[in-house]
């Protein structure tokens, strides 16, 4: 056995498949291993605890320790990704203008928000839905919330780039200053 892992099944050796669902119910500790060369088998490394308690809708297997663990990462990563969506939204909304003053006046704005918000969860919990995209029912947790960091921080550097662009002296009353030049889109 080298370099990949390989579901032991009686005499011959499969290759254990991340994508489809006909290996989930392999148990990953058991087959990511190496021999020592002494005929012994020992883990390519150590696993740590489980800590979340979840049964796939689709396979009933244990999330942790099983390719479905790769279905319920893709499908937090989806999520984060719309939280990154929303932030860049608020962020790109005006170009000079801060959203503290320009508010949600758009009233297509939270129609377009919350649509998309809609379509996300049907994605993630619809079960037909589930079947079709590969997508799973991912708790709280894992709803998107490691991607908050980053939105706040895209909201804040844009806050301050508009702050510096509306507030910076320009060199002369008939040119822009050094922050509307270089970082107005």
């Amino acid at each position: 056995i080298t370099g990949s892992p390989y579901d032991i099944d009686g005499s011959y050796l499969e290759r254990v498949d991340w994508q489809y669902l006909q290996h989930s119910y392999v148990d990953l500790r058991n087959v990511l291993v190496k021999c020592d060369g002494n005929g012994a088998v020992m883990p390519v490394f150590e696993w740590g605890e489980c800590y979340i308690k979840q049964r796939s809708p689709i396979t009933d297997v244990p999330v942790c320790y099983s390719t479905e663990a790769l279905k319920y990462a893709q499908t937090s990563g989806f999520f984060a990704i719309v939280i990154g969506q929303y932030a860049n939204l608020i962020a790109v909304k005006t170009k000079k203008l801060s959203v503290y003053y320009q508010g949600f006046a758009n009233y297509m704005l939270p129609v377009g928000l919350g649509s998309e918000l809609i379509l996300t969860v049907l994605l993630a919990y619809l079960l037909p839905i589930q079947r079709a995209f590969g997508t799973r029912d991912v708790i709280f947790s894992h709803f998107g919330i490691t991607a908050m960091p980053f939105a706040m921080l895209c909201l804040i550097y844009d806050e301050v780039r508009k702050y510096m662009i509306r507030n910076a002296k320009a060199p002369s009353a008939h040119k822009p200053n050094w922050w509307v030049r270089n970082y107005s889109y």
